[in-house]
Order: structure tokens, then C-alpha cells, then sequence
């Protein structure tokens, strides 16, 4: 009897896969790359009471207040918009921390604007993880030579121009990346949330844009992110890109210049930069409409020091998120675009629901999610999630009408075609909400650094969490075990009442496919 030729080819593939899967952990090592680099530590500053910013945030909170004030960045054009501010009013001190920056339209102008930061001497530091760096090179050592921009890659690649050697050489170092997203302007104003710097966080991309959440802080929180700064940016996993790439790189800063001052220009012109100008935000700030919520706030971050394994897991961000969770009495709301729970998390989960309490999860479906091998992990859990009680919704990929800000809402910007959850909240009772770069998967848990702030507001927490629940049947499928218990997908949208008995956008191939990536012992690095 012939075997087909397909079944061959894919029974090869998976063979090659686990065969470099294998490989990975037999060439690994764990050393940092041997740069000796020569690092001066510097530290987070405050600019001083005359600054811009520091009056407009006495304005919205006390400086003597132990409390931190956010608002809420929910609409992608908002959140570029406040960066763009930040950094224009900045008098003193930028420091950035990003695991994604990419070089599209919102990258190139953020840069642009930095450049004129430093020009006008505010300094300038700017932490990168490298894993997304390649191809970059001539750029980040051409900024870096500005005399007010430092730059610095965390756990960098040693071989620049052959990524797939370092990983197969220093696997077990490299798979440790920095997640955090921090952008801190005079010391006095923070962004954290989970947004990278790239189009699709910032309804900017013509293909896919995610719906994500940023908190803007003023307050003793500012503070807080400072030292987690300066935790990483101090680390020996920060190595200064002077120390990684070689000087004959960099490009003539004056044809940088140029060329982004030419891209500025024809950037202006586009729909987004007219949409840009129509802005909210904008007008909020110059009027002082902005909607702020107090409280008790902390910032939480993962210490650099996870990525050589030794921290304890109790001294984990995750391992605090779930200690809130422990104390939860009436809900909790889970939005979590990767979300893979462990034993851990299950075991917390089932104790909350016997418990009585009410427990709500919105990750990504199969056709709306940008990582099918992280769906593959989550899909295991959703039946036992279900009989515990739990309503678990998933985000469509359809765009409709208004699809502007996280509350499901994002803009619908021509010829885009998908768009994916990317926030993480997580909201505790209705009194606590918690927002950053940490996802409920045992990557973001155990081997990622991830940051985020936890405020305690009741009003925000109620109004978010009754916003999102008032949108999610029109935006998201919800998935229920039928009279037969099989799973079904329950459309809601359009006042309609559909229900679906096979996953959306789940073909046969893809299915099949899901099904043996399931089946890979890799549940730990999803």
C-alpha cells in the first residue's frame, strides 16, 4: 500500500521540527556575549518644578499625594498621539522601554521626534530588546551618536548577522526576552500598557491592527517605573550598542535627517495624519477634559535578574497577579490575547468558581489570533474551563463600522482585513485593574520579563469592565458546551443569535494542523 506523498512530506516536517527543537537544547549555552562593554550607570531623574510637565501633573494630583492618577489610552491613534506630545513638551529626560519598535510609519516619526528632543539637549535613553532588532543595525548606532541619545540592546544577539546561530549555539540565554512597554517623560508623566511602537498598535496598519490598552500616569507611580528602569537599563543584559555593532555601520546623520524630515512631510498628507489632527486627546489636554482616575497604584515589574533563572517563582509578576486573585470574593475579569492557564491557574480558577465567584475570560479566537501554535496550547483548556463555569469569549477578526478604541471599538481604516486582541487587563471584584505587556501564558509567566500597574478605582474598574461586557456579544464569539457537550461558538451580533458548531475559521487543514501542534511537548515556551 503507497503512503501519500503529503502525509510524507508533513510526517517530515514534524520530524525536522522536533529535530531542531532537540538541537536548540543540546548546542545551548547561557553566557552573555563577550562585549565587555564599558557602561556608565545612569539614573531616572525628575525634571524640576518650573518643567511643563511637572506642573501640568500637579494639576491633576498633589505631589505630596501617595496616590498615582491614570487615564485610560483605549483608542490606538490616542496613544500615538500622547507619545508624539510627551516627547514634543519634554524638557528634561526620555526614557523608553520597548520589546517591538518597529520601522513603519508611527517608528519613523517617533524617532524623528526624539532626534529633536535630543537636539534641544533632553536626554535621551532608549532600551530595546534585541530580538527584534535585525536589519537595524546602521540605524541604532547612528542614533546612538547623538550625543544626547543613549541606546542600548537587552540580551543581544552576538553574531549580527546570522540570528539563527545564536539561537542555535545560546538557546537557553537568547529564549529570555524583555516584554515591558515603558515610556517615562520628564519623570513626571508614564505610559504602560501593552503597545509596542509599530502601525498596528496605532490604527495606522492597512492589514491588521491590535486592540490594546495603555494607562497614561502621573504620581507616585511615575517614580515607581523609574526604578524598574533603571533596574534593566543598569543590568548586564543592557549591553550599549557601541559595544554590539561597529562604528564603520553608522549612517551620515545629516542624510537620517533628511530622509525623515522628507517622510514627515508625505506622512502629513495621508488619511492618518488628518485623522490624527481630529483627535480627542488633544482637545481633552488643552482644555483639561481629560477623565482621571485616582488611587492607590503600584507599579509591578518581573527583576531583570529572571532571565538567568534565578528568581523564585513566588517573586514573579505573575506570582503577585495571582496572589489578588486569591482575595477575590464576587469576579474576575481575564482579557488575555495569549492565554495558555497552567496547573497553577486552573487549580485557582476552579477554587474561585466553587467559591461562587464569576469569571469572565476574553482571549483571541482561532481567526482573529496572530500566534495559531499559542491557540494550539489554549484550546486544551477550554472545555474544563467551561464546566467549571466559566464564560470564556473570543474576539472576531470582522471589522465593522467604528471599530476604534479597545472596548472593542478600533477605526476601520481602508483595505484592512484583521484585526486581534493584543491588551492584557485583568480586573479584580470591579475595584482593581491591572494593565501591561504580562499575558497569562507560561512564556510571559516564566521566561519573559513583563511589567504593568495595578490601581485600585472603582469607577474605572466598573465603567471598564461594563463597557467591555455591554460590546463583547457584538464583538466576540462566546463558546458554550451544548446540550450534547460539544463545543459551540454562539454569534450574537446584529441582534442575531447564531449558533456555530465548528470553530471559526478553523478549515480542515488548519484544524488538523492545531490538532499535532497540540500534541508537542512545548506548552512551556508558548
Amino acid at each position: 500500500m503507497s503512503i501519500p506523498v503529503k502525509f510524507i512530506s508533513l510526517k517530515a516536517a514534524l520530524v525536522f521540527c522536533l529535530s531542531l527543537f532537540v538541537l536548540l537544547f543540546l548546542f545551548a549555552c547561557s553566557s552573555m556575549p563577550d562585549t565587555s562593554p564599558i557602561k556608565t550607570p545612569s539614573t531616572f531623574r525628575q525634571a524640576d518644578a518650573n518643567a511643563n510637565l511637572t506642573q501640568y501633573a500637579r494639576q491633576i494630583i498633589d505631589a505630596d499625594s501617595s496616590d498615582s492618577a491614570v487615564a485610560v489610552l483605549n483608542d490606538g491613534m490616542d496613544a500615538f498621539l500622547a507619545r508624539a506630545l510627551l516627547i514634543e513638551a519634554a524638557e528634561n529626560s526620555l526614557d523608553l522601554q520597548y520589546y517591538i519598535w518597529k520601522n513603519d510609519i508611527t517608528g519613523k516619526i517617533m524617532i524623528s521626534l526624539l532626534l529633536e528632543a535630543a537636539d534641544r539637549g533632553v536626554r535621551i535613553r532608549l532600551l530595546l530588546d534585541d530580538v527584534n532588532m535585525s536589519g537595524k543595525d546602521a540605524a541604532l548606532i547612528t542614533l546612538d551618536s547623538h550625543p544626547n541619545i543613549e541606546l542600548r540592546l537587552f540580551n543581544p544577539f552576538e553574531y549580527r548577522s546570522s540570528r539563527i546561530w545564536n539561537f542555535l549555539t545560546d538557546f537557553s540565554r537568547l529564549n529570555h526576552r524583555m516584554h515591558n512597554k515603558l515610556f517615562i517623560a520628564d519623570g513626571r508623566i508614564a505610559i504602560i500598557g501593552g503597545r509596542n511602537i509599530g502601525d498596528e498598535y496605532f490604527a495606522a496598519s492597512e492589514h491588521v491592527e491590535f486592540a490594546d490598552l495603555d494607562l497614561l500616569v502621573v504620581g507616585r507611580a511615575v517614580s515607581q517605573s523609574g526604578l524598574s528602569f533603571d533596574e534593566y537599563w543598569n543590568a548586564k543584559a543592557a549591553v550599549p550598542v557601541a559595544s554590539m555593532i561597529a562604528d564603520s555601520r553608522r549612517l551620515s546623520m545629516e542624510s537620517v535627517r533628511s530622509d525623515l524630515e522628507a517622510f514627515r512631510k508625505q506622512v502629513s498628507l495621508s488619511n492618518y495624519a488628518q485623522n490624527l489632527s481630529k483627535s480627542h486627546l488633544y482637545k481633552d489636554v488643552l482644555n483639561n477634559e481629560l477623565k482621571w482616575f485616582s488611587g492607590p497604584a503600584q507599579v509591578m515589574a518581573d527583576r531583570v535578574d529572571k532571565i538567568t533563572g534565578s528568581v523564585n517563582d513566588n517573586e514573579l509578576l505573575a506570582a503577585k497577579i495571582k496572589s489578588d486573585i486569591n482575595k477575590i470574593t464576587k469576579s474576575l475579569l481575564i482579557i488575555s490575547p495569549y492565554f495558555v492557564p497552567n496547573d497553577t491557574l486552573m487549580s485557582q480558577i476552579e477554587a474561585l468558581a466553587e467559591r461562587g465567584v464569576k469569571v469572565k475570560v476574553l482571549t483571541n479566537s482561532l481567526e482573529s489570533t496572530d500566534v495559531g501554535i499559542v491557540h494550539a496550547g489554549y484550546q486544551k483548556y477550554r472545555r474544563a474551563l467551561l464546566e467549571m463555569g466559566v464564560e470564556i469569549f473570543e474576539l472576531k477578526s470582522i471589522r465593522q463600522k467604528d471599530k476604534h478604541k479597545f472596548h472593542l471599538k478600533k477605526p476601520q481604516i481602508p483595505g484592512s482585513s484583521r484585526s486581534s486582541l493584543h491588551a492584557k487587563v485583568y480586573i479584580f471584584d470591579a475595584q482593581k485593574l491591572f494593565t501591561g505587556s504580562l499575558n497569562l501564558d507560561p512564556r510571559s509567566v516564566y521566561i519573559n520579563t513583563e511589567i504593568g500597574l495595578l490601581i485600585e478605582n472603582s469607577q474605572l474598574a466598573e465603567t471598564f469592565e461594563a463597557k467591555l461586557i455591554d460590546e463583547i456579544h457584538e464583538d466576540a464569539y462566546q463558546v458554550i458546551l451544548d446540550e450534547q457537550g460539544n463545543l459551540a461558538w454562539i454569534d450574537s451580533s446584529n441582534n442575531q443569535h447564531k449558533v456555530l458548531n465548528s470553530e471559526p475559521g478553523a478549515g480542515f487543514f488548519r484544524s488538523i494542523g492545531l490538532w499535532l501542534l497540540s500534541l508537542l511537548p512545548i506548552e512551556e515556551q508558548l
